[in-house]
């Protein structure tokens, strides 16, 4: 879906994908095969990587973000929320670059988008059980688990099982909140002073 939500962080921002970054985009899905096992496989053809763009700007209640680090202005990665229905969304299409430092604060921001701007009651994922790293990071910041999905999610032929994790609107700003900002200072310090 086109739209104009932008928001900054401490160290990166969310800023809504265009055209411009169809050759990011398969550069960072395609970077790693061993990190890329838990999402859907694409064409290094960046011709198709546009024309699913310009699918993707005809979707309602589908929103792209590319992760970019405010000081250099070069992406880092890619986050979404999409599937809204009943003030909910689902959050997905999260790869970050292998050196990049994004993760947690991506997260933070996409969580922020979802309850202050788009004020939804819930977001929610669907993780395939065996992408360890990406359960322990939710578990970490206190994400509630909902269910396992038996064969829920078809990856390159093969049937996984996924577990639903979810943050509602109060569990985000009383927990989850206070808890990835002083993961995010604990990532980023400030800066000293300059003298």
């Amino acid at each position: 879906m086109r739209h104009n939500l932008l928001i900054e962080g401490y160290s990166y921002r969310l800023r809504p994908i265009t055209l411009d970054d169809a050759q990011f985009i398969v550069d960072v899905r395609t970077e790693d095969p061993e990190r890329s096992k838990f999402i859907n496989a694409i064409s290094k053809d960046v011709s198709l990587q546009i024309k699913w763009l310009t699918n993707y700007f005809e979707t309602p209640n589908d929103y792209y973000f590319l992760i970019e680090n405010i000081a250099t202005n070069l992406p880092e990665g890619l986050i979404s929320i999409y599937n809204i229905a009943d003030n909910k969304g689902e959050s997905g299409r999260w790869i970050i670059k292998k050196d990049s430092l994004a993760a947690v604060e991506s997260y933070y921001l996409l969580l922020r988008i979802a309850f202050e701007i788009l004020k939804l009651d819930e977001l929610f994922s669907n993780v395939v059980v065996d992408n360890k790293s990406v359960i322990a990071f939710h578990k970490s910041i206190k994400q509630k688990i909902r269910r396992i999905k038996q064969n829920f999610i078809s990856l390159n032929n093969i049937e996984y099982d996924a577990i639903e994790l979810y943050v509602d609107k109060e569990h985000f700003f009383n927990i989850v909140k206070p808890r990835l900002e002083k993961l995010i200072k604990t990532l980023h310090p400030p800066l000293p002073p300059e003298f």
